[in-house]
C-alpha cells in the first residue's frame, strides 16, 4: 500500500492513516467519506462509499491484534444500529453530503451497509461466523514488510469476501418443543401458563420463530 518510515512500532492508526490513502487496496471502487465518525453506538474508523453508494464500515486493528468474536461484536453493533431505525442511515446520507457532497446526488439514497475488517491476523471463529452474517462482509490482512531503507511495506490481502461467494449459514425457527427441551425445568411452568393465557385470550399466537425466546 505505502511504505512507513519505522520510528516507532506502527500503531492502529498508523494503518488506517495509510489505507485510507489508498481504498482501492481494499476493494476496488472504495472511496473515502470521513474517519473517526461517530454513531449511536460507537465510532467507526473509517466511513467510506462503494461504487453502488452503499456505506461501507472499516474497522482497523493494530499489528500483532487477532481479530476474532469482540470485533465481530463491534462492527455488528454499528450495523445493527443503522438498520434499527432508517432514519440512522440517513444520518449517514446527510453525512456525506456535508463531508463529501461530491460524492452523492440530490435526491440520491445510500444502500445496505456493508461490514470490513482490516487486521494483521484473525482467528478462525471470526471466519467461520462471517457467514452467518446478514450485511456482505470483508476481511482483510495485511503483512508488514521491512525494506533496506528501514521503512515499511504493507501488503493486503483479502481473507474472506461473504459477497463473493460461498453460501451463508440459514438457521431455521426453532419448534416450540426444541425451546422447552433445552429448558427442561420450564416445561410444567410454561404449559400451564400457555393454557391460562388461551383461556383468557383464545386467539393469542405465541411465536417460537425468533431463536432464543418464545
Amino acid at each position: 500500500v505505502e511504505r512507513m518510515s519505522e520510528v516507532r512500532g506502527p500503531e492502529e492508526k498508523d494503518i488506517q492513516k495509510i489505507f485510507e490513502k489508498n481504498l482501492a487496496a481494499i476493494q476496488e471502487g472504495l472511496k473515502l467519506v470521513g474517519s473517526f465518525v461517530p454513531i449511536g453506538t460507537g465510532i467507526i474508523d473509517t466511513f467510506a462509499l462503494d461504487d453502488e453508494r452503499n456505506p461501507v464500515i472499516i474497522e482497523f486493528k493494530a499489528p500483532g491484534v487477532a481479530a476474532g468474536k469482540d470485533t465481530l461484536v463491534q462492527v455488528m453493533s454499528y450495523y445493527g444500529w443503522l438498520v434499527e431505525d432508517e432514519n440512522r442511515i440517513n444520518y449517514l446520507r446527510d453525512y456525506v453530503r456535508k463531508t463529501k457532497p461530491e460524492l452523492i446526488q440530490e435526491g440520491d439514497e445510500l444502500g445496505d451497509p456493508r461490514l470490513v475488517v482490516v487486521a494483521s491476523q484473525f482467528d478462525d471463529e471470526i471466519k467461520t461466523a462471517c457467514w452467518a452474517l446478514e450485511p456482505d462482509t470483508l476481511l482483510v490482512s495485511y503483512l508488514m514488510i521491512k525494506e533496506a531503507d528501514d521503512r515499511i511495506s504493507l501488503v493486503p490481502s483479502v481473507v474472506l469476501d461473504t459477497s463473493s461467494g460461498g453460501e451463508r449459514r440459514r438457521l431455521l425457527p426453532k419448534t416450540e418443543e426444541e425451546h422447552i427441551r433445552e429448558h427442561e425445568n420450564l416445561r410444567s411452568t410454561y404449559f400451564e401458563l400457555k393454557k391460562r393465557v388461551l383461556e383468557r385470550l383464545p386467539d393469542a399466537k405465541f411465536n417460537q420463530a425468533p431463536r432464543d425466546y418464545i
